[in-house]
Formats: C-alpha cells, sequence, structure tokens
C-alpha cells in the first residue's frame, strides 16, 4: 500500500532523522518534513496536512491541481499510485494492500496465492516431505502427473540402492513390465550379466583360495567343454522345439526384426565359439562386444 511519513521539522519529540528511518522500513514509502511545523502538524497546518495527504487529484481538500501525495507516490514510482480501495470494498484490509503491491497475504484465495504460500511453507525439508508423502497418496493427484514428471520421481527416489533394489524387484514379478523390459537390450544384458557375475565370483574365489586348485585345473577344461558342449544341445534343442510351433504364424513387423537382431547375434555367437575352439583365442573385437551386448 503506498505510504506517506510526515515530520514535523521543529518536533524535538520525533525528529525528523527517526521518521525517515520509519519510512526506509516500509517498502515503497515516501517521508517529507513540514518544515515550520512541530509534533503535531496536523492540527498546527491542516491545511497544508491535508494537501500532502489527500487521495484523488481535484479532492476539495487537495491542492490547486491535485498535486497530493497520491501524485507525488505516482512520479517516483513511474505510475500514480492508487489509493482506493478494492472494488466492494470500504477500507483497506492487511491482506488487500499486500495483494495489491505483490507481497504474500495470510489467508490465500486464489490459486496462485495458494501455490505461494505453500511454497513459503515447504521451504522447510521436513514439511516438503511430509506433504509430498501426503499427496501423491492421493491417486487423482498423481494420475495428473505428467509421465516425464513421475519417470524423475521414480528416478529421484531410487537413487537409494536398497529402495531400487526393492522397486525393481517388485516391478520384474510383474510379467507385462518384465515382457517389455527384456525388450531392452542393454536391461536384458544386465540381467543375464547379474545371473552370471555370481557364479563367477564365486569359482573366482575358490581358484584364489581353495589349496587344491592346481589338482583340478585340467579337469576343469573338460568342465568347459562339458559346458559349451551342453550349451550348444540346448540351444538345438529350444530351436527345435519352438521353430515347428510358428507353423503359419505370422510374425509383427517389430517381432521379425528382434527375432532377426538375436539370429545374427546368434551367428557372431557361433563365429566366436569356432574360432575359440580352433584357436583358443577368446579376444572379443569391439564391433562383437557391441553386438554381444545388444548395442
Amino acid at each position: 500500500m503506498p505510504t506517506l511519513v510526515l515530520a514535523g521539522g521543529r518536533d524535538t519529540t520525533s525528529r525528523p532523522p527517526l521518521g525517515r528511518a520509519v519510512a526506509e522500513l516500509i517498502p515503497g514509502a515516501l517521508f517529507e518534513v513540514m518544515e515550520e511545523e512541530a509534533h503535531q502538524p496536523f492540527q498546527e497546518a491542516p491545511d497544508e496536512w491535508n494537501s500532502r495527504v489527500d487521495v484523488a487529484p481535484g479532492d476539495p481538500q487537495g491542492p490547486p491541481g491535485g498535486a497530493g501525495f497520491a501524485d507525488r507516490a505516482g512520479a517516483r514510482g513511474g505510475r500514480r499510485a492508487d489509493l482506493t480501495p478494492p472494488e466492494g470494498k470500504s477500507r483497506w484490509t492487511p491482506d488487500e494492500a499486500k495483494r495489491r503491491t505483490g507481497r504474500q497475504v495470510v489467508k490465500p484465495v486464489t490459486p496462485q496465492e495458494k501455490i505461494s504460500a505453500i511454497h513459503t511453507l515447504a521451504r522447510d525439508e521436513d514439511v516438503a516431505a511430509a506433504v509430498t508423502t501426503d499427496l501423491l497418496k492421493r491417486p487423482t493427484i498423481a494420475a495428473k502427473l505428467p509421465e516425464q514428471e513421475k519417470v524423475r520421481v521414480v528416478e529421484e527416489f531410487t537413487r537409494d540402492e536398497s529402495v531400487a533394489t526393492t522397486a525393481a524387484t517388485n516391478l520384474l514379478r510383474r510379467p507385462d513390465v518384465a515382457f517389455r523390459a527384456m525388450g531392452d537390450d542393454t536391461a536384458r544384458h544386465q540381467v543375464n550379466h547379474a545371473q552370471v557375475e555370481p557364479g563367477r565370483q564365486a569359482r573366482e574365489h575358490f581358484e584364489q583360495t581353495s589349496p587344491v586348485t592346481p589338482a583340478i585345473r585340467n579337469i576343469d577344461r573338460s568342465v568347459e567343454f562339458l559346458d559349451l558342449v551342453t550349451a550348444c544341445h540346448a540351444f538345438v534343442a529350444a530351436a527345435g522345439r519352438v521353430v515347428p510351433s510358428m507353423r503359419d504364424r505370422q510374425l509383427g513387423e517389430d517381432e521379425r526384426t528382434i527375432v532377426h537382431e538375436n539370429v545374427a547375434r546368434v551367428r557372431a555367437t557361433l563365429d566366436w565359439i569356432e574360432t575359440a575352439v580352433d584357436t583358443g583365442k577368446v579376444d572379443v573385437d569391439g564391433e562383437l562386444a557391441k553386438l554381444l551386448q545388444g548395442e
């Protein structure tokens, strides 16, 4: 609300510097001095007092031309200050004054005022966490979140490894989610790697710590041979079981694309196996590594 602080130049009780200090504490306030008056200028010089605090140009109580407080405040701020109470109101209320000057109100009414009030209260981390939790428990609110925002919220919540593990486990228990997730080559590779990795680590630990490791190295070669042959047999058996069942069945374009990609991966793997068997070299070049990882 536009504010004018008037001081008497000869006031020895509330000296002008005190009035100036008060004005400096009020955003946008004007400070003026009635040089010839003392402590009660509104009684000592009522006409001049009224002329300084007039509220509209041409007001009978104001000076000629209406160059009173409202116009002086407007001249300083770039536009005339409007001191008229809000429509339908006979006087200003604290919230109406704050609303007019763009400050936060005590009792919010409009959606934007309510949002501002919530933001102010939620500056405290504990309050923000409690409010967010309560809001997300309301299905209608959660449903209004854009998909990208939902993804971002899930990513934020799953930065904690234990939370991410629990969430991923629960999601992969849902058949439709698991099916879609395994359609992503990187996700499928990571799952396969996670299944194989514990066995590899256990074997590595055994080889590093067991005193009988040297004695069984020759047996290991036989085990590797058996593992390789078993993998080939398993693949052939699976293909022999699945392919005949596809008689007269037409796959969709996306399904054919996925099958062709996996057939290419199988061919590359078979070439790799033949090279390893014939030469003992198991090095993987960059292209083959990307293909095996589904990149």
